[in-house]
């Protein structure tokens, strides 16, 4: 609602910080969230109920007149423990928003509709602040869940995306003629910002067909967060872009890779975590934020990202990979609305599935068995032997709810093992026979 963006401003006009909290947080984390922040006001949306009475309830004064103030504490998913609140200057948001905003190249007649919450860093800096650069407009619908009647209704030029909506939005149109999809997204559509997440290229690939393609960038919230983006006029399928330029020695910045990990360092770099040194001294080395990203820059000058560097698995026989591209390569499934792919000191690998109920309701848990079979062993003919999942096991949905996932949808892989021990373990010993010889080459 566009309140909430009213009182961000009326915070900041009254040198305070803002801490927007995702609605769906669970009693623990939000208790820590607010415990934490020392938060001495808590606003709820429903009591945004105008402008006006934001600017009769905040007093305009105590300006923040240093760019380098406080403005955010946005406080990170937590999928290795309690989350940790990243402390973000005016200038960190203002710098990423305006650098990336400029060389995406989006100009003042673009229009974002809104379909991302606000405690996510991608929308806050890549949609209100960016188009408030620009001078651009934001359409704010009054429910996330019609998105397909609503973006016929506004027609806007850009919208923000994440793999979970690209791929629920593939599903919805994917048997349109090409020209037909494109009418249905409103006709002005130039194309999607994808973040949030790693995004298969298959799913690029489909939407550059109908005229619409995705533009994948990456980042993290304790870099403002875009670190790299394609665009326009320079973009390669299977990349997260190029790196942009406030990272450049144009804007003060650099970036370099140490055994793998990218570093960064600029004006978009956070200025730690709150009440966390000893993680802050961790994680920021002499102006250098570690990533904890593993890639590199490819011969065409586009960052590719292996996966993270905490997640790498090391197969029986030494063989190395990082799960995440086997995971998003299984999500491509219409079948298949999340896994998680596990293996440490094993001979081959396994995946943990999470089935789309609406898409096997009434079938016998052996047919359902024998899908996921056949998807595994078609989504992964491609890739080496040893990456191939040799066996895999259905669990029930993982939900923040059940703290399996974190409120920007990763899965929490430390809680999906505690709470499935010992479904796991039978898997990793018996190698799940049906799986095993399905999917065995």
């Amino acid at each position: 609602m566009p309140q909430t963006i009213f009182a961000f401003f009326g915070i900041w006009l009254n040198g305070a910080i803002a801490v927007p909290v995702c609605e769906t947080l669970k009693e623990k984390e939000s208790s820590f969230i607010l415990k934490d922040s020392g938060a001495k006001i808590v606003l709820r949306e429903d009591s945004l109920k105008s402008a006006e009475m934001l600017r009769k309830d905040w007093k305009k004064q105590d300006l923040a007149r240093d760019p380098d103030d406080t403005a955010f504490l946005i406080y990170t998913s937590g999928s290795t423990g309690n989350p940790k609140g990243v402390i973000l200057s005016h200038r960190n948001i203002f710098v990423n928003a305006a650098v990336g905003a400029d060389y995406i190249r989006i100009k003042s007649d673009d229009s974002m509709m809104s379909i991302l919450p606000y405690w996510h860093l991608f929308a806050l800096t890549a949609e209100i602040f960016t188009m408030l650069h620009v001078g651009g407009q934001i359409f704010i619908p009054k429910s996330k869940s019609t998105f397909l009647k609503d973006v016929s209704l506004f027609k806007p030029t850009i919208v923000l995306s994440i793999p979970r909506f690209a791929q629920m939005l593939k599903r919805g149109i994917e048997t349109l003629p090409k020209e037909k999809a494109k009418e249905v997204l409103g006709g002005r559509i130039k194309y999607f910002i994808g973040g949030g997440a790693p995004l298969d290229a298959s799913l690029q690939e489909y939407f550059l067909s109908i005229g619409i393609p995705i533009y994948q960038g990456y980042g993290l919230t304790e870099s403002s967060p875009i670190i790299s983006i394609n665009a326009p006029h320079d973009f390669k399928i299977g990349t997260s872009g190029k790196i942009i330029p406030w990272l450049d020695g144009k804007y003060g910045g650099a970036y370099r890779f140490e055994d793998g990990e990218l570093l960064v360092k600029g004006k978009c770099v956070m200025k730690g975590y709150w009440n966390m040194p000893e993680e802050t001294k961790e994680t920021l080395q002499d102006g250098w934020l570690r990533t904890g990203d593993m890639g590199y820059i490819d011969e065409d000058g586009f960052l590719v990202l292996s996966g993270r560097k905490k997640s790498l698995i090391c197969l029986e026989g030494g063989e190395k990979f990082y799960p995440e591209f086997i995971e998003e390569h299984l999500k491509t499934s219409a079948y298949i609305s999340q896994a998680m792919v596990i293996g440490e000191g094993r001979k081959r690998p396994s995946a943990l599935i999470n089935v789309d109920e609406e898409k096997v309701k009434g079938l016998p848990r052996e047919q359902v068995d024998k899908i996921i079979a056949s998807e595994i062993k078609q989504l992964t003919k491609d890739f080496q032997p040893y990456q191939v999942p040799a066996s895999f096991l259905v669990l029930p949905a993982f939900t923040a709810e059940d703290d399996l996932l974190t409120n920007t949808q990763k899965v929490k892989r430390h809680k999906v093992l505690e709470k499935y021990k010992e479904l796991i373990s039978g898997i990793l010993v018996s190698l799940f026979l049906f799986a095993s010889c399905a999917l065995r080459r």
